[in-house]
Parts: C-alpha cells; structure tokens; sequence
C-alpha cells in the first residue's frame, strides 16, 4: 500500500512540473528557446573560463597551451551565445534543413534512376523526395519559427503526459481501494 502512495505522490508532481512546463512551451516558446540558449552559453564559458584557470595553474606547459586557445574559443562562443541566443537557436533547425535537403536531392536522384530502370513503384520515392524537399526548405528559410513550432510541440506531448500521470493516479487509486477492501475481507 505504501509504495502506491509513493508512486501517486511521485506522479502527481510530474503531472503538475508537466502541466506547467507544456503550458510555458506552448505558450512562450521563444523565451523556452532563449532560456535553452542562456543556458548553453553559460555552461561554454564557465568551460572555456575554466581551461583559461588550467592555463595559468599549469605553468605554460605546452599542454596548457592548447588548454589556452580552447578557453578563449570556448569564452568568446559562450558569451556570443549569451548575447545572441536567436542566432545560435536557429543554427540547429538550419543545419537540419541542409542535411534533409541533400537527402531530398539524393531520393530525387535514386527515384529517376529507378524509373529509367522500370520500376514501377519509382513514385513513393520521388513523392517522400518531395515531402523531404519542402520541410528542408522551411527549416532553412524559416530557421526560429521552426524552433518555436518543436518547442510547442514537445510542450502538447508534455501535457498529454500529465494526464496520462493523472490516469494512472485514478487507476492506482482503485488498485488500493480494492486492495484494502480484500484485506478488509480477511
């Protein structure tokens, strides 16, 4: 009987950090990207500020040096991240669109080469290059938006979670009901 209380207290707090969390996504999902940014930016520089920190302690050994050049690097990316979090956030979903894009470009490649084969399924190929080829470019031209669109995203998977936390409570809860009515019984 214990451990279901544990496992209901436990699932009642994810329903609710859940609940508040898909509302945030949903609801403000460029300040969650910022945040993500802020975030990411601070723990490169804290990194690069602490290879600077080896640098000094290691005496300029020839190993120090390298840790030098990685500090600086590391600094100056952590604090441009901090200072442009937009820009970095829209670097993902633009890498992302050029990699589909030259995966559109190759099935539109194989599905011609199949059609001049005979095959007469070459279609599916050529339709899923086509498919392929528009979200690659709306990743590429439309970078942040497509950020916000994922962060919402995760934010309604975040929120059916919770009720299916809040589900699993209810059914827990008639689990013990009739448990205690067997050892009741006894």
């Amino acid at each position: 009987m214990e451990i279901l209380k544990r496992i209901k207290n436990m699932l009642a707090v994810n329903a609710i950090l859940y609940t508040i969390l898909g509302i945030v996504m949903i609801i403000a999902p460029g300040f969650v990207s910022d945040f993500i940014c802020y975030l990411i930016g601070v723990l490169i520089l804290v990194f690069g500020i602490s290879m600077i920190i080896t640098f000094i302690n290691e005496n300029y050994t020839a190993y120090a040096k390298g840790m030098l050049v990685l500090g600086l690097i590391a600094s100056i990316l952590g604090v441009y991240i901090i200072l442009k979090p937009s820009f970095f956030m829209s670097i993902i979903p633009f890498m992302a669109g050029i990699l589909i894009l030259v995966e559109s470009i190759d099935k539109f490649k194989h599905s011609f080469e199949l059609k001049k084969e005979g095959y007469d399924k070459w279609y599916v190929i050529f339709t899923s290059a086509v498919i392929l080829l528009v979200f690659s470019l709306i990743l590429i031209l439309y970078p942040f938006e497509s950020v916000k669109l994922t962060i919402r995203v995760l934010g309604i998977i975040l929120l059916i979670d919770s009720v299916s936390d809040l589900l699993t409570i209810r059914s827990y809860s008639k689990t013990a009901k009739n448990i205690k009515k067997v050892i009741d019984m006894k």
